[in-house]
C-alpha cells in the first residue's frame, strides 16, 4: 500500500472563469468579519454561475507549477492528495466542483478579507475568516473543513504545505492544531518563502529568493516551484529533516541577493507605464509587465500591479 501524501497549496486570484460581481468579495457590504462571511456564504449557496473543478479553476504562474505537484508525487512514488487554502471556499479537495469567485488574504486588493477593515489587527481579521471558513459544511459536506480534521482523519499520511507569508498567517492556528495531531512530527514540511513564525520554525523549510534563478519563473511561484524541486528528489515517506538538507546545501551554492536601488512609484506613473507597455504590446499579461518594470528599477507589490493592471484593463474593455 502506497503511503500517501496531502499536498495542501494556497489558491490564485486569477481564473480560468471570470468570477460574477456577486461573487467578489469587495462587493459585499461592509461589516465585521463574521457579517461579512455570513454574507459571503449566503452568496455563494444561492448563486446559480456554474461549477468548476477546484484544480482547474485557477490559472497563473504559481498555479501552472502548482498541478503539477500531484503528477511529481505519483512519480516519486505517493498516494497523493491535492487540496487548496481558498479564501472563498475555505479548505477544499482539487476535485470539488465550486463556483468561480474572486476573494483573497492578500492586502490591498478590491476583493481581500482586509478590504474594509479600517481599523484592528489585521492578523485576527484573516485567522477569524479562516476559522469561520471551517465551520461551514462547504460544497462537499463529506470532505475535511479544516487542515486539523484532515490531519485527524489521516494521521499517518504526510503533509506538504506550499502557502504565501499572508496565506500561512491565516491558517496558522489550525495548523498548530493539525501539527498536535500527527503521529510524527517529521510527516509535515512547509514551503513558505520568508515565513517567520517561532512555533512554527521547526516545520519551515529554509527557501529564499537567492533559489530563484535555479527554480526558474517569477519570485511569486517560488513556493511551489521549490515544492516541485522537492518532489522530484524526495523518497517515501516525506522526511522533513531531509528536505531540509536538501535546500540548505543549495543556498549554500546559490549567489547571493543583488541588491538594486527599487525607486518607489506612485499609482498615476505605475498607469502611465502600463497604458505605454499595451501600446507597444496590446496582448501583454501583467505578470511579464511586472517583472519588466522591477528590472528597470522600479518597485511595486504583486498585488498592487495587479490591481493597477486590471484598472486599465476595465478602461480598455469596459
Amino acid at each position: 500500500m502506497k503511503h500517501r501524501l496531502h499536498i495542501i497549496v494556497t489558491c490564485t486570484l486569477r481564473k480560468t472563469v471570470e468570477a460574477p460581481r456577486a461573487l467578489s468579495l469587495g462587493d459585499v457590504a461592509n461589516g465585521s468579519v463574521e457579517q461579512r462571511w455570513g454574507q459571503w456564504v449566503r452568496r455563494l449557496k444561492s448563486n446559480t454561475v456554474k461549477s468548476t473543478k477546484a484544480e482547474s479553476l485557477y490559472a497563473g504562474d504559481h498555479w501552472s507549477v502548482a498541478k503539477t505537484l500531484p503528477v511529481c508525487a505519483d512519480d516519486a512514488g505517493f498516494d497523493q492528495r491535492l487540496w487548496i487554502i481558498s479564501t472563498g471556499y475555505g479548505l477544499v479537495c482539487g476535485q470539488t466542483q465550486i463556483r468561480p469567485y474572486s476573494a483573497t488574504f492578500s492586502p490591498r486588493h478590491s476583493d481581500s478579507v482586509l478590504h474594509r477593515e479600517s481599523s484592528g489587527d489585521s492578523t485576527a481579521a484573516i485567522s477569524q475568516w479562516w476559522e469561520l471558513m471551517s465551520t461551514w459544511t462547504g460544497p462537499n459536506p463529506k470532505a475535511p473543513r479544516s487542515i486539523q480534521k484532515l490531519v485527524h482523519s489521516d494521521p499517518d499520511a504526510s503533509y506538504l504545505i506550499v502557502a504565501s507569508a499572508s496565506y500561512l498567517t491565516a491558517i496558522r492556528y489550525d495548523l498548530l492544531n493539525a501539527i498536535k495531531a500527527l503521529r510524527c512530527e517529521n510527516q509535515l514540511a512547509v514551503v513558505s518563502a520568508g515565513s517567520k513564525d517561532r512555533e512554527l520554525s521547526q516545520f519551515l523549510l529554509p527557501l529564499d529568493a537567492r533559489l530563484q534563478p535555479n527554480l526558474g519563473g517569477a519570485r511569486v511561484s517560488i513556493n511551489v516551484r521549490a515544492a516541485k524541486w522537492l518532489l522530484k528528489r524526495t523518497t517515501v515517506p516525506l522526511d522533513r529533516k531531509r528536505m531540509k538538507g536538501q535546500l540548505i546545501r543549495a543556498l549554500a551554492k546559490s549567489e547571493p541577493l543583488r541588491r538594486n536601488v527599487n525607486i518607489a512609484v506612485s499609482d498615476v506613473g505605475i498607469l502611465d507605464f502600463i497604458r505605454g507597455q499595451l501600446v507597444q504590446t496590446p496582448d501583454t499579461r501583467f505578470s511579464p509587465m511586472l517583472a519588466k518594470f522591477r528590472q528597470q528599477g522600479f518597485r511595486c507589490e504583486y498585488s498592487r500591479f495587479r490591481q493597477l493592471y486590471g484598472r486599465i484593463h476595465e478602461e480598455r474593455h469596459g
